[in-house]
């Protein structure tokens, strides 16, 4: 069932924090098929340069505000669903609700995330 509610692998590389960067971490991404990309520890042979620590962290900070507005504005954490079932079609509506907010916001040459006002 997990599975079922993050799709089908692509091929395409995930990029996580550094609280995934270990070798056991990425032995575990592979056994689902994903590749996982994440700074590695500052000790490790193959650490990466400033900049590229920078790249990772640039993109990241939009998946963490993404994570943020889910969690903080459409209550991602408070489900209060019955089911699993229910709980994959509430998320999925959360998610929904969130890429409609950002596609009516750019319609409307507004902030990406201005959200509160949106229901005025």
């Amino acid at each position: 069932l997990p599975l079922l509610a993050v799709g089908q692998p692509t091929g395409e590389p995930y990029l996580a924090d550094r609280g995934f960067n270990g070798a056991r971490w990425q032995l575990h991404w592979l056994t689902f098929g994903a590749r996982v990309i994440t700074v590695p520890p500052a000790n490790a042979p193959d650490a990466w340069s400033q900049p590229d620590s920078a790249w990772l962290s640039r993109h990241r900070q939009i998946i963490e505000t993404t994570f943020a507005f889910l969690k903080d504005v459409f209550a991602i954490k408070h489900l209060q669903a019955h089911s699993r079932w229910g709980q994959l079609t509430r998320i999925a509506a959360k998610c929904a609700a969130f890429n409609f907010g950002l596609w009516l916001n750019h319609l409307l040459e507004r902030p990406s995330h201005a959200f509160a006002t949106l229901i005025l």
